[in-house]
C-alpha cells in the first residue's frame, strides 16, 4: 500500500479498563479507517481537516489529510504517523473511549539478552544514559549493524543505562524498529511487508520485556 509516510513515530498504548475489545466509532472521531489487506490487524487512518494543523504546510483548497498506521490487539494498540504531534492528537481523541496507559519496556534487559545470547535480532542502535559522569557526560547514542560484536560497546555497556534500542533483523539485514522504555516506537515504512516485520519484532519484545498496566474494572 502506497502512503505518504516514510519515517514514522508513535507509541504503544493500552486502555486502562477491563473490557478486552472496543468497537471503535471512527467516523465519530472524524477519522477514516481502512484495513491493510496484506497486513492483518493493521489499518490506515486518515484524519481530514479544513484548516492546517501546522504552520509550515502549503495551502490546500480541498482541506488537509493526515495519515496514520494503526495496529490493535485486544486492549493494546500501536499508532504511528509522520509527526509525534499528530499521534498525540489522535491519542487524545481515543481517550473518549476510556483512560489510556503506556507499558514499561525493560530496554536494559532486552539489550543485555541480545548481547549475551544473539538471536534473530541484533542491536543496531542504542540511546543510553551514562552513570558516574554527572553533567560532563549525560547520554550517548551508538549505531552499527551489530553493536554487540564491537568490543568497545561491550566494554561500555556496564556504564550505560539504555532507554531506547534499534533492532535489526539478522535474516533480512533490515533495521525493523526502535523502541523506548515507555513504549515509544519508530520505524521506516516501505510496504505491508514492513508492517509484518514490525509485528514479529513486537511479538518478540512483548513476550519477555514488556509489562502492561493491569486493567481495572469500570
Amino acid at each position: 500500500m502506497k502512503l505518504p509516510l516514510s519515517n514514522v513515530t508513535g507509541m504503544l498504548r493500552s486502555w486502562y479498563r477491563a473490557e478486552a475489545d472496543l468497537d471503535m466509532d471512527w467516523p465519530a472521531l472524524d477519522v477514516k479507517h481502512e484495513p491493510v489487506a496484506s497486513a492483518a490487524g493493521w489499518a490506515v487512518l486518515t484524519l481530514h481537516t479544513q484548516t492546517p494543523l501546522f504552520k509550515d504546510e502549503r495551502e490546500q483548497i480541498d482541506g488537509y489529510d493526515y495519515f496514520y498506521l494503526y495496529r490493535a490487539s485486544g486492549r493494546h494498540f500501536l499508532v504511528v504517523s509522520s509527526r509525534q504531534e499528530l499521534v498525540e492528537l489522535l491519542v487524545k481523541k481515543l481517550t473518549r473511549y476510556g483512560p489510556l496507559a503506556g507499558p514499561n519496556v525493560d530496554v536494559p534487559r532486552l539489550v543485555a539478552h541480545l548481547v549475551d545470547e544473539p538471536s534473530r535480532y541484533s542491536v543496531a542502535g542504542l540511546f543510553a544514559k551514562v552513570s558516574g559522569y554527572r553533567s560532563s557526560l549525560e547520554s550517548v547514542s551508538l549505531y552499527g549493524s551489530d553493536l554487540a560484536s564491537a568490543d568497545l560497546f561491550v566494554d561500555l555497556l556496564p556504564k550505560l543505562k539504555p532507554y531506547r534500542v534499534q533492532l535489526r533483523d539478522t535474516h533480512s539485514g533490515q533495521n525493523v524498529l526502535a523502541i523506548g522504555n515507555k513504549g515509544e516506537v519508530s520505524f521506516t515504512y516501505r510496504s505491508a511487508q514492513t508492517l509484518r516485520a514490525v509485528d514479529k519484532t513486537l511479538a518478540f519484545v512483548n513476550a519477555d520485556y514488556v509489562v502492561w498496566p493491569e486493567a481495572k474494572k469500570s
